[in-house]
């Protein structure tokens, strides 16, 4: 009886999948319709409903992006951009869009240079899907205890050498790799950036409406969120200079 039970629950959660799965396709189609017939305010709203239910990829984001674009709502179609940015960071089209839609905020701001190393390891890491270091990680490693089992319980000693070798040489990877998914994770898990979605917004020199004014940014603005304090959060911009705002000023990529 247990046994029949599961598998009819599985078969369920198997049939609500396909069902959610093809419901979504469905309402994705007939929103890219909508783009194509000029109705983007429609388009737009039909996207945001699939991004609602927990759906995510470029293409959803890329499009939701595009919608607002053409609606002239700059930083709506920046947030979406850089989601699908996130997604996939080599994707022409969104960089080459994304571009373009910066060029449309107030706020021009210039970047810190960095050393050479720094810019090249951040770009190393970006061009590489998150996942892949722990996959390689985790097959480095199977294959390392595999070659250790054949040094073990081999009798010649050439197989002995090659085993060693490879063993060796797999598990200097596996070390290499999980140290880069650390890193990755620990990235994705301590940086957050947001997207200013007020018209203009005081950055302060504390999370306090009577602390001292710093700077001033505009919506479309993309900060780095550091820290939060109860509705303040403290930002950092791409040439350096570090504030308060209140946390609905902006909304999280």
């Amino acid at each position: 009886m247990r046994t029949k039970t599961l598998i009819l629950l599985a078969f369920f959660l198997v049939s609500y999948l396909n069902v959610f799965s093809d419901e979504t396709t469905d309402k994705f189609t007939k929103a890219n319709s909508l783009y194509r017939a000029g109705d983007y305010k429609a388009a737009a709203e039909l996207y945001e409903r699939i991004t609602e239910t927990g759906y995510s990829s470029k293409e959803l984001y890329y499009n939701l992006g595009n919608s607002y674009f053409k609606l002239k709502m700059i930083p709506n179609s920046i947030l979406n951009y850089e989601r699908a940015h996130r997604i996939d960071p080599n994707d022409e089209d969104i960089n080459i869009n994304l571009q373009i839609a910066n060029m449309q905020i107030v706020d021009k701001i210039e970047p810190v240079p960095r050393i050479f190393f720094e810019e090249w390891f951040d770009g190393f890491l970006e061009a590489i899907p998150s996942d892949t270091f722990a996959y390689v990680s985790f097959i480095s490693l199977w294959l390392g205890l595999g070659f250790t089992l054949l040094y073990i319980f081999a009798y010649h000693i050439s197989l002995k050498k090659g085993a060693f070798g490879a063993g060796a040489i797999l598990l200097l990877v596996f070390l290499i790799t999980l140290f880069l998914s650390h890193i990755d994770i620990n990235r994705e898990l301590s940086e957050k950036d947001a997207i200013i979605f007020s018209p203009s917004v005081y950055i302060k020199s504390s999370p306090d409406v009577q602390a001292t004014d710093l700077f001033i940014l505009h919506e479309g603005t993309k900060v780095r969120k550091l820290d939060e304090v109860d509705e303040w959060v403290k930002i950092k911009i791409p040439d350096g200079k570090v504030g308060w705002m209140p946390i609905k000023a902006a909304i999280t990529i």
